[in-house]
């Protein structure tokens, strides 16, 4: 019985995993192809990179430019694949639960003969398995396409980031989830979510600048994500654990929460 509600949430999102997967995989495909033409003009490149104030290049994690792990870093993972993960975990980890309240479904499928937190934790599970295959697309990608581009980065490397940007844009769709289930509301668990995650990206991308951000960064899950520079120095598996730790402890509450929460409130 919960087998069929696991396919019936994929079903929900199919167009928005094939969306979300086809332009992760064109925006990476289409750096990768540009690639050549930046390395080939390195000299170059690296003089005009050096005119940027030294702040904002920290900002944007711009060195060693034309290398492979600086062009990845600077162009992908410093700003753009992040937040297409965080953008698309929060909007499917914040209806998986408040869109059956919206559209009248609640009263129904929680008067089946299953645990609710049963219920709950299968609709949990196809959002991060969702999560999880764009992940994959973003990885394959890399993994295919930087040879070919080039790129001498190690496989470890490539693992590395993209599976630190998959646990983050889980990460933020297992907070969405949890605001759905205090408040079982799309719009606001949306905006709560994106807002919460924002703020932490600032804070990241931000704490070569501002004093004080800089005293908070371990705080952010982006520092956990992104703070070892996995392009270049691979897995750390502290962080990525406590990324990790945090997911599940948002779910934890979310079961815990919507378990003593009236539906029909």
């Amino acid at each position: 019985m919960l087998l069929p509600l696991l396919l019936k949430t994929w079903r929900d999102h199919l167009k928005g995993i094939i969306g979300w997967a086809v332009g992760t995989a064109t925006l990476v495909a289409v750096m990768l192809w540009v690639y050549p033409s930046i390395a080939s003009s390195n000299s170059g490149i690296d003089q005009i990179s050096a005119a940027f104030p030294p702040e904002f290049q920290e900002m944007f994690r711009m060195n060693d430019y034309t290398s492979p792990a600086g062009y990845l870093s600077a162009e992908l993972f410093s700003f753009m694949i992040p937040l297409i993960f965080v953008a698309m975990g929060v909007s499917w980890g914040a209806s998986a639960i408040a869109d059956e309240e919206e559209h009248g479904t609640a009263d129904l499928l929680y008067s089946l003969p299953i645990p609710r937190w049963r219920i709950l934790l299968v609709k949990w599970l196809a959002v991060m398995i969702a999560v999880i295959a764009v992940g994959v697309i973003l990885w394959a990608t890399l993994a295919i396409g930087a040879p070919l581009a080039g790129m001498d980065l190690g496989l470890a490397q490539l693992t590395a980031a993209s599976l630190g940007t998959v646990l983050v844009g889980c990460l933020y769709a297992s907070l969405a989830f949890l605001l759905g289930a205090c408040t079982g509301r799309k719009a606001m668990s949306l905006g709560l979510s994106i807002v919460l995650a924002l703020a932490g990206f600032l804070v990241y991308m931000l704490a070569p600048l501002v004093d004080f951000f800089a005293r908070i960064e371990n705080l952010s899950p982006f520092q956990w994500a992104y703070g070892n520079q996995p392009l270049w120095n691979g897995f750390d598996a502290g962080h990525l654990a406590l990324v990790v730790a945090v997911t599940l402890a948002f779910l934890t509450a979310a079961l815990a929460v919507y378990r003593r929460r009236d539906i029909g409130a």
